[in-house]
């Protein structure tokens, strides 16, 4: 998803759903959440870590449009 996320922000199959979720991202502890923010989508990311200084090559990430209910954990 690193590489492709401006694939993912034009294409109407994703933006036409309430809930996304992506495996494999490579996305880094050190990439802020705007670099793969979603217009109308809540992001929440379980990133992976890597040892040596290359992306890692799993990672999660879920975006919603539908609100998180307080107390309730994402």
């Amino acid at each position: 998803m690193h590489k492709h996320i401006e694939d993912v922000r034009t294409d109407l199959n994703y933006s036409s759903t309430d809930v996304n979720i992506f495996a494999e991202t490579q996305f880094s502890n050190s990439d802020s959440d705007s670099m793969y923010s979603l217009d109308g989508y809540t992001l929440f990311r379980n990133d992976s870590t890597s040892s040596n200084n290359m992306r890692p090559f799993t990672g999660i990430a879920a975006y919603s449009k539908l609100d998180y209910y307080p107390g309730y954990p994402y």
